[in-house]
């Protein structure tokens, strides 16, 4: 039997001449207005285009990753800081107490 090929049943992915094919026997059916209604629920991109629910996983999984990466790259950036303000702190005592001991 003709018609439209299900999902799975190979044929092509709908291409614009199909979809054009289909607007064109709503309109013959149903008339223009109610046809470009209905095509405006109709996706007009490849279903190959439309992300999956193993996709949008894998992708949350590679960003719990990353946020995982960033938050221990910006706990070492906090740990640096630290080190070099003691540092500072230390170094500014040090000169102060080098300053006192030369003005006495």
């Amino acid at each position: 039997m003709g018609g439209v090929p299900r999902r799975g049943e190979g044929g092509s992915s709908t291409t614009e001449a199909r979809r054009r094919d289909l607007y064109d026997g709503l309109d013959e059916l149903l008339g223009t207005e109610r046809a470009e209604t209905l095509m405006a629920y109709l996706p007009a991109h490849e279903s190959t285009d439309l992300a999956t629910k193993e996709n949008i996983a894998r992708l949350d999984a590679r960003f719990d990753r990353l946020e995982a990466q960033l938050d221990d790259g910006l706990a070492a950036v906090n740990q640096l800081d630290r080190f070099f303000l003691t540092q500072a702190a230390g170094l500014i005592a040090m000169g102060g107490t080098l300053i006192a001991a030369l003005l006495l």
